[in-house]
C-alpha cells in the first residue's frame, strides 16, 4: 500500500506523484483547455433565490453587488481561463487572485487582497490513488465565489441539503462557513483511513520486516 500523505507540491495536471512512495492525483480548480466549464449564479433577491447559468448571467452582476443587501453565490465548475477572467471582471477581482486560481498549484492558505479574502482548500478522496482537488473560495462584499473541478459539488453537503436560501439569507460569509465545514468534515474519515493503513503496515513490519514493508512504512 502506498503512503497517503497528500503532498501540497504534487502536480496540478492530474498526473500522479510517486516520489517517496506517495501516489497522489492533484487537480487544480480549472478545467482542460478547450473544454468550457459551467458558470452558475445563485442570487438572493427579496427573500427569493434565483438560479442562473452561463456567461450571459454575469451582465448585471456589478450593479447587483452595489445593493446594501446583495447576496450572490458564483460557482465556477472547471472553468476555462477565459471564463475565469469573465467572472473576475464582473466581480472586480484583483489580478493576483485570478492568477492564483488559474495557476492551480496552490498550498492551502488564507490571503486578503484589497479587502477580499481568498481561501484555498482541498477536497480529498481516498482510494488506490489519493485525489486532492483544489477549491478556491473568494469572499467579497455581497458575494462568494467558488472555483472547483467536476469531481466535487459543494451543493451535496449536508448544510445545503435543505436548500441554498436559508444559508444565503444569512450572508455570503455564512455560505462560506457551510461549504468549508462540509468539506473539512470529510477529512475525518480520510484521516481514519490513513490511521488504518498505518496500523496495517505496522503489523506487517512487526510480523516480518521485509524491504517492501519498510519502504511502505
Amino acid at each position: 500500500m502506498a503512503s497517503t500523505r497528500a503532498n501540497p507540491d504534487s502536480r496540478s495536471d492530474g498526473g500522479p506523484d510517486t516520489a517517496l512512495g506517495v501516489r497522489v492525483q492533484r487537480y487544480g480548480a480549472t478545467g482542460p483547455a478547450g473544454q468550457p466549464g459551467t458558470i452558475r449564479l445563485v442570487v438572493l433577491d427579496g427573500g427569493t433565490v434565483h438560479e442562473l447559468e452561463g456567461a450571459a448571467a454575469l451582465a448585471g452582476l456589478p450593479e447587483l453587488l452595489t445593493g446594501a443587501d446583495a447576496a450572490v453565490w458564483v460557482d465556477l465548475v472547471a472553468p476555462t481561463p477565459t471564463q475565469a477572467q469573465q467572472v473576475s471582471k464582473a466581480l472586480g477581482l484583483h489580478p493576483l487572485i485570478v492568477e492564483d486560481v488559474l495557476e492551480g498549484n496552490q498550498r492551502a492558505k488564507v490571503e486578503t487582497t484589497e479587502g477580499v479574502v481568498h481561501i484555498v482548500l482541498f477536497h480529498l478522496t481516498y482510494g488506490e490513488v489519493v485525489v486532492a482537488s483544489e477549491l478556491d473560495i473568494v469572499l467579497g462584499r455581497g458575494y462568494l465565489l467558488t472555483v472547483h473541478n467536476v469531481d466535487w459539488d459543494p451543493r451535496t453537503g449536508h448544510h445545503l441539503a435543505g436548500g441554498i436560501a436559508p444559508i444565503l439569507k444569512r450572508g455570503p460569509d455564512h455560505l462560506l462557513w457551510a461549504i468549508a465545514d462540509d468539506l473539512i468534515d470529510g477529512y475525518f474519515p480520510f484521516a481514519d483511513r490513513i490511521g488504518d493503513a498505518i496500523d496495517d503496515i505496522q503489523d506487517q513490519v512487526i510480523r516480518k520486516a521485509t524491504p517492501d514493508t519498510v519502504e511502505q512504512l
